[in-house]
Formats: C-alpha cells, sequence, structure tokens
C-alpha cells in the first residue's frame, strides 16, 4: 500500500495465547511500544513505514501476536487489515503456529523437522516419509501435495542432504522407490480429479 512520506505507520498489536484469543497486552514492557489505553493493544512505530523489531524474553513470550497496520498523517487515518478483513497473526510459539495452520500444517511440520533438525537422515528415509504419506487411507489434500511435490525437486536438484550420518542399502531404495510409485499410482487413480 503506498503511503504519503509524512505518514506515520503504527504496529497496533495485542499478545494472544491461542489463535483467535482474546487480545492481551505483553507480560514486559516491549522497548518502543506504548499501551494503547484499553488494557488489551500497544503500538509501536514502523521506522521509515517498514520496519520494526520486538524482543520478548523467552518466559514473556507469548503463543503469537494479532496486529493490524494504522496510519496517521495525511489528511485521516486508515486501518490496514488482511484482504478477508481480518487482523494480521504471527505465530511466536510452535504450538500456536500447528493451531493456527491450514491443512498440510503436521506434513509441513514432519518435513521441516526432519530435514534442520534430525541428526541422523537419508534421501532413502525421505522416501519412505513420502512413501508413508501416499499410502495412507486418507487422500492427500494440496498443500501435503505442494510440500511432497517441493521436497522431492529440492533433493533431486541436490539442495537437500542425501546423507546425514545415515546410509542406506540399495536393495532398499529400491524396494522404497517401487513401493512409492505403486502408492502414487494407486493414489492418481483413485482420485475423482487426478492431478500430477
Amino acid at each position: 500500500v503506498p503511503l504519503a512520506a509524512g505518514v506515520q505507520l503504527l504496529l497496533h498489536m495485542g499478545c494472544q495465547a491461542a489463535p483467535g484469543g482474546e487480545w492481551e497486552l505483553p507480560e514486559e514492557p516491549l522497548p518502543g511500544s506504548t499501551p494503547f489505553g484499553d488494557g488489551k493493544a500497544t503500538r509501536a512505530l514502523l521506522v521509515d513505514q517498514a520496519r520494526i523489531v520486538l524482543k520478548f524474553s523467552e518466559k514473556a513470550a507469548p503463543g503469537g501476536l494479532a496486529f493490524v497496520l494504522y496510519s496517521t498523517g495525511g489528511g485521516g487515518e486508515q486501518w490496514l487489515k488482511t484482504n478477508s478483513g481480518t487482523d494480521f497473526a504471527i505465530p511466536l510459539s510452535a504450538d500456536f503456529a500447528l493451531a493456527s495452520a491450514g491443512p498440510g500444517a503436521d506434513v509441513a511440520k514432519n518435513f521441516c523437522d526432519s530435514e534442520t533438525k534430525y541428526n541422523n537422515w537419508s534421501h532413502f528415509q525421505r522416501l519412505c516419509m513420502v512413501k508413508d504419506l501416499c499410502s495412507r487411507t486418507k487422500p492427500l489434500n494440496t498443500a501435503e501435495s505442494a510440500w511432497i511435490a517441493a521436497v522431492l525437486r529440492l533433493a533431486n536438484q541436490k539442495a537437500l542432504e542425501w546423507y546425514r550420518k545415515r546410509g542406506y542399502q540399495p536393495k532398499d531404495m529400491a524396494q522404497c522407490q517401487e513401493a512409492l510409485g505403486g502408492a502414487m499410482a494407486s493414489a492418481v487413480a483413485a482420485s475423482a480429479t487426478p492431478t500430477v
């Protein structure tokens, strides 16, 4: 949204324990912010209409942060919300993120955790994870399918590790690839509107 040079842009925010919960003031004061006066919201100025840094201690960090943008100056005030007219939300904890995420969030978390946190990981285990997802009775949704496609594409381009303190036998890989191909073919065949 283009704003005139003299307009001040503020983050009008509230802490939330759970997605969609009531706004609350932060447990500890945030540097550069001012309580709004309703006992729930806090405001902080965005530097150059673009940047703000909020620092929470680990003890006082909320589950998430709900906010709208508030602009003042240039002849009036304006509230900026999402396209659907709701507040923006930023998860600050894994539980909040999972609770507020849409379909496919658990698949996304599993892929992200395995690719970034596991000490022992290999392409064989990656394919086994994909095979398990494709073999389940519940059909894959669009987000889950997108995660599978993205992870396989990144692995194919060697952007993801193939061996991280973990090896595998070629015969096991061949068996997994065959089972995965069969599971994908069955999933596409069973779909009312197959898309590959």
